[in-house]
This record gives structure tokens, C-alpha cells and sequence, in this order.
């Protein structure tokens, strides 16, 4: 939101600028001229902000993962990944938000459809410090494999379970010390079929270790935000259906926790 206000903000006074110094003010077709700069001049502003990420990421940054998060990392990843979803035509709708904690921090589950899911919630959760638990190899991602890194991201080794373990319970004590929402996709890999896939109990040990409440989310549509690229806006749905305090959970297996996450989602989006 930060980054759109300070693009429009610019590409206006650019395109008056431009037009009241040079001869343009002058011409019939001035209106056309401001209207057209403005959208040019946001799409500039956001190609310096690249530029910007790039230089960063391969100069300036470690590509070690730091263990104290960086607090401007968290927010550009936040900002970056709002300016893209809209650059690309889509509209997050959030709902549920009654059910996120007030005060203090929590743990988010969700469902995978897409390359597109951590968009749509770090947008949805723009006022929440988040952090996530992540395939490796995002860490080595182009533009952003420092950054997430920076930002203390968790990466997870999915073939490995006892560094998996080590990993959640790594992630849990970060978030128990209260300061960070820690998320994580309990699916444990993207569904190619866009359906909803078993949800691995393992995932839900990052709630009880931290003891935090767990908000569970379920997301719609981010699959189709690079289809309808250039063809029709999209309309991404960011729900929280449920949420699980510590004093309930105490009393529940992982597997319980899963079923009942899986359940909400399920039933949510209609599977």
C-alpha cells in the first residue's frame, strides 16, 4: 500500500510537471497526455524498485540466512508482493478477519495453489510481520533468495524429516517469542491440480510448540492470476475460516489439529 501511494504520488507530479514546463500545456490532447503518463510513470517507479531489489540482493546482502529478522526486509517483501499482485491484475478479498488475534502474534496455516498463495496472504495480512516456512530453493530464487534470507525465512528440507523436525521446532521458539507471525503451508508442496491436498501433522507441531493461536486460512483463485494476466482482472480470496487457541489444542493430537484445519478449508471452499 506504502510503495502505491508513493508511485501514484510521483507519476502525478511527473506528468504535471511535464506539463507545465515544456510546451504541452499548449497542445489540444493535454488531458490524454497526463492521464497516459500517469500508469507509464507508475509502472517506472515500480521498474526503479527492481532495479533497486536486484542491486540489493546481489551486492549488498549475504546470501546466509540471518538469524534476527530485518525489519525493513519483512516490509519490502510485504510491499513488493502487494505492488505485484496488482501490476498483474488482481484484487485480494479478505474476509474472516474477526478470527485473527488482536494483540500479540500467531501461527497461519494454509492451503497451496500456487506460486502466487504468499502473495495474496502477505498482502490480506499487510499489518502483520510475517515470516514463512520455505522449500530451499526459494532461497536461491532470482531478486529474492537474500531478501527471504534477510527476513529470517525458515528454509525446510522436505525430503529430509529429522531436519524437517528440527526446522519446526527452530520455527516454533522464534515464534514463541512473540514478536513475528510465522506461517506455513501444511500441504507441503504446491497442488498441480488445484485441489486440496492431505495435510501433513508435522506442520501443526509449530503451533503447540509456540503456543500460539493458530489462524487457518483458506485461498482461492491465486492459481489463476498469471492465466488471466493481460486478460481480465482476478479476483483472489483470502479467507480465515477458523482458528484454534492454545487452551483448545492442548487437548488435541497433530493429527487432529490437521483434520480439523483440512476440514475447515475443505468445507470453505467447497471440496
Amino acid at each position: 500500500m506504502t510503495f502505491g501511494i508513493i508511485y501514484l504520488a510521483c507519476s502525478i507530479a511527473a506528468s504535471l510537471g511535464i506539463f507545465f514546463l515544456t510546451p504541452m500545456h499548449e497542445t489540444p490532447w493535454t488531458a490524454a497526455f497526463i492521464v497516459l503518463m500517469i500508469p507509464v510513470g507508475y509502472l517506472i517507479c515500480f521498474l526503479f524498485t527492481v532495479i533497486y531489489i536486484a542491486f540489493v540482493n546481489y551486492v549488498i546482502f549475504k546470501p546466509t540466512r540471518r538469524s534476527k529478522p530485518s525489519k525493513y526486509a519483512i516490509w519490502m517483501i510485504h510491499e513488493t508482493c502487494t505492488q505485484i499482485l496488482f501490476l498483474m491484475g488482481a484484487h485480494v478479498k479478505k474476509t474472516g478477519m474477526a478470527r485473527v488475534p488482536k494483540k500479540g502474534n500467531f501461527v497461519l496455516v494454509c492451503n497451496h495453489l500456487s506460486d502466487f498463495d504468499q502473495f495474496a496472504v502477505l498482502s490480506a495480512f499487510a499489518k502483520y510481520p510475517m515470516v514463512w516456512i520455505s522449500k530451499p530453493e526459494n532461497f536461491k530464487f532470482p531478486l529474492i533468495g537474500r531478501w527471504i534470507a534477510k527476513a529470517s525465512y525458515f528454509p525446510i528440507n522436505r525430503d529430509d524429516q529429522i531436519q524437517g523436525v528440527k526446522t519446526i521446532q527452530e520455527a516454533a521458539e522464534f515464534a514463541k517469542e512473540g514478536k513475528y507471525v510465522v506461517a506455513v503451508c501444511p500441504e507441503g508442496t504446491r497442488s498441480k491440480d488445484h485441489l486440496l491436498h492431505e495435510f501433513k501433522p508435522g506442520a501443526f507441531q509449530l503451533a503447540v510448540g509456540s503456543e500460539k493461536p493458530l489462524v487457518i486460512v483458506a485461498l482461492r483463485n491465486t492459481y489463476k492470476v498469471p492465466k488471466n494476466l493481460f486478460k481480465r482482472r482476478t479476483q483472489v480470496y483470502v479467507d480465515v475460516v477458523d482458528s484454534i487457541q492454545p487452551e483448545e489444542y492442548s487437548t488435541m493430537t497433530l493429527n487432529e489439529m490437521a483434520a480439523r484445519a483440512h476440514q475447515s478449508i475443505a468445507e470453505w471452499i467447497g471440496e
